[in-house]
């Protein structure tokens, strides 16, 4: 439509909001904007089912902006958790695809800081070859720590049989053979970690 003919445009958010179900829902209009070398959308519901599992999907070959949303054109996915399980072999597949959401933000320039149980050599060489500037950071806390942080419950839950495939437990995890930079978050304060952090990253 065109962006003069307000109202046609008062017309398909009047028919949008026709379609509400929860108080929650908002329309967002978003200003157009040109020369972009991506676009994407996040979604928290699968296309196919609408099953509650994450996917981003982006476009980043036509230089246009309506490509995903409209359903024509470009339109690839970097992240979908919706096959995601908790064996080794699921769990690495789970690793790599936020390895690679690293990279494709990375190489738009952006800074990317991303906390994850990536415990497996592979994705560790990875990162290394391919995410610029990368820096990893090993949190190495014993169990006995963990125990106690666990809001979940998820160490009594194995411990009762009530739970399987806990990584480092009943699946086997690769632990970082040469991080940039390890921290005992059982011994170390939040503000002596932020300065370890903040030196290496200032090269100190």
């Amino acid at each position: 439509m065109s962006a003069q003919d307000a109202p046609q445009l008062g017309r398909a958010i009047e028919d949008a909001i026709s379609v509400f179900r929860d108080e929650r829902d908002q329309v967002l209009v978003q200003p157009m904007v040109g020369e972009v070398s991506m676009c994407g959308v996040a979604m928290t519901r699968a296309l196919e089912d609408g099953s509650p599992y994450y996917v981003i999907n982006y476009d980043d070959v036509s230089g246009r902006t309506d490509t995903v949303t409209s359903g024509h054109g470009v339109s690839k996915t970097v992240l979908d958790t919706s096959h995601a399980g908790f064996d080794r072999q699921s769990r690495l597949d789970l690793a790599m695809i936020y390895a690679r959401l690293c990279k494709l933000l990375a190489d738009q320039g952006q800074t990317v800081v991303i906390a994850t149980i990536s415990l497996f050599h592979e994705v560790h060489a990875w990162n290394r070859a391919h995410l610029p500037g990368y820096l990893e950071v090993f949190l190495d806390v014993p169990e006995s720590a963990r125990r106690n942080r666990d809001p979940k419950g998820l160490h009594a839950a194995a411990d009762q049989g009530r739970m399987t495939q806990m990584a480092g437990r009943d699946t086997t995890i690769d632990l970082p053979e040469a991080p940039h930079l390890t921290l005992d978050t059982a011994k170390l304060s939040a503000e002596v970690c932020l300065r370890k952090l903040l030196e290496i990253l200032h090269g100190a």
